[in-house]
């Protein structure tokens, strides 16, 4: 996507302005308390992580190795000598999205979802945090394939307790 970053940073930066200004004012009731500026500062700083497909391709191995004992669950192995910062090169999984799929074990597969994205939240504490439909591939031989790991969150140990 040309011009991403710079677009992002417009968008971002006028969020900032606004989340600023409406910090000032309050005139809405449920902004009391709640600082919209570190809000955008947030969301800015997981939306440029998710840009850079170098972390992109270190959240994809270290997930790929996490799940290594889940038979039914694929993760494309991502080639880290062919990633930059803007080029993201990994396996090509052929399959066809999980929520579109007329497969009868589609129900399994959601259940084989269930236990890897348990396996990531309480397990490992390395959880993909942006499962949508698009991420969920149901591959030729019946098994679940996770795509993307641009948005990815570490989970305490505590908090996993």
């Amino acid at each position: 996507r040309p011009s991403v970053l710079e677009t992002v940073a417009l968008d971002l930066y006028i969020c900032r302005f606004f989340g600023e200004k409406l910090n000032d004012v309050r005139f809405l009731e449920f902004l009391d308390n709640s600082d919209l500026v570190a809000l955008v500062d947030e969301f800015a700083g997981r939306l440029y992580r998710e840009l850079d497909y170098r972390l992109e391709c270190e959240s994809g191995l270290r997930v790929k190795e996490d799940l290594k004992d889940l038979p039914n669950v694929v993760v494309p192995f991502p080639y880290r000598q062919h990633c930059t910062k803007r080029v993201h090169v990994a396996e090509w999984i052929e399959g066809e999205k999980l929520a579109s799929s007329m497969a009868p074990d589609v129900k399994d597969l959601v259940l084989v979802g269930i236990v890897a994205y348990l396996t990531q939240l309480l397990g490992t504490g390395f959880f993909h945090a942006d499962p949508h439909p698009g991420n969920l591939i149901r591959t030729a031989d019946g098994r679940l394939a996770i795509l993307d790991f641009g948005l990815m969150l570490e989970i305490e140990e505590r908090e996993r307790y």
